[in-house]
Parts: structure tokens; sequence; C-alpha cells
């Protein structure tokens, strides 16, 4: 049971770490084009 608690538990740290790099990236991507733009 501890087993698959772990796993899921591992699962999800990977997803919720993918997603928050790929919406820090995107929120760079942004401001970055916002500041761009602002010149």
């Amino acid at each position: 049971m501890s087993v698959i608690v772990s796993i899921v538990g591992t699962s999800i740290q990977l997803f919720d770490w993918r997603f928050f790099y790929r919406y820090f990236s995107l929120k760079n991507f942004f401001n970055f084009v916002c500041l761009n733009s602002s010149k």
C-alpha cells in the first residue's frame, strides 16, 4: 500500500513541477515580449 502511495506522490510531484516550469516559462516569455514591444 505504501509503495502505491509513494508512486502516486512522485508522479504528482513530477506533474506539478512540469506544469509550474511551463507556466513560469510562458510568464517570462510574455513579460519579455511586453518589454520589447513597449520600447
